[in-house]
């Protein structure tokens, strides 16, 4: 009786583990973006490029009439760019990670619990609620425009990201191009940003006192690849839609998408 005692002492335990790297992990997953074109920028994709991204092809200069495309030094109106939607929003089933696997290990992620991780597969829906409509309503807590991008047009949409696993789901609902503080699922304080820097790429970025996080997604007409940058690791997953997701398995395993070099 002892024994059988201890044994269902020590699942419970176990299993309250897992549990919380679970929630771990759907935290990285919910708390991301970001695609294929993403996977070839990687190496370079720092908020010195970003910066630059930003200040080149996101701005408007409205009292240039002269019909060039060279910006004003005395006047950028920063300019939200509007998604694709068409390839953005759907329902995606994880397909592949790379590079996973060994950040789990980096961090110290026991094995058991590590192979209980790298086993799920989670899907994850995307769609945007337009402004005026039934299901959106104002986001409570204190979302201010991204200091990064001066003065952001609000968007007239939110962004409604829902991931689901075997264990449970998640929906996080965001406002493009505007920074919000939340306590992560391990209890320490972030602030989060999405952005959408072109039609079909959208960041993520994760700022907390110990280190920072880009998560990207670029997204084409068969899904998308996340790219996730943390401390020295790129890690990527690759998202295909599950309408389609039978015709494009053998598809994406011949792509060369998934066989960069970095």
């Amino acid at each position: 009786m002892i024994v059988v005692t201890v044994i269902l002492i020590f699942l419970i335990f176990l299993m309250s583990g897992i549990y919380q790297e679970m929630l771990r992990r759907e935290a990285l997953l919910l708390n991301a973006t970001q695609s294929n074109a993403s996977l070839y920028l990687a190496d370079d994709f720092d908020d010195a490029w970003l910066g630059e991204f930003v200040n080149k092809n996101l701005t408007l200069n409205l009292n240039n009439t002269s019909g060039s495309n060279e910006t004003s030094e005395s006047v950028q109106i920063k300019v939200i760019i509007q998604p694709d939607w068409e390839v953005v929003e759907g329902t995606f089933e994880h397909f592949k990670d790379e590079n996973f696997e060994a950040l789990l290990i980096a961090v110290g992620v026991p094995f058991v619990v590590r192979n209980m991780i790298v086993g799920t597969t989670p899907t994850v829906h995307i769609e945007h609620v337009q402004k005026g409509d039934d299901y959106y309503y104002d986001i409570e807590g204190d979302y201010l425009a991204d200091e990064d991008q001066a003065e952001v047009p609000e968007p007239e949409y939110q962004l409604l990201i829902t991931t689901s696993t075997w264990m449970r789901s998640s929906e996080e609902r965001v406002r493009p191009g505007y920074s919000f503080h939340k306590t992560d699922y391990d209890g320490s304080p972030s602030k989060n940003t999405y952005k959408f820097v072109s039609p079909r790429v959208l960041l993520h970025r994760k700022e907390k006192e110990k280190m920072n996080t880009d998560i990207i997604r670029k997204f084409d007409e068969e899904g998308f690849v996340m790219v996730q940058l943390r401390m020295g690791f790129l890690q990527d997953k690759l998202f295909i839609i599950a309408d389609i997701l039978d015709g494009l398995l053998f598809q994406i395993c011949g792509s060369v998408r998934i066989g960069f070099s970095l």
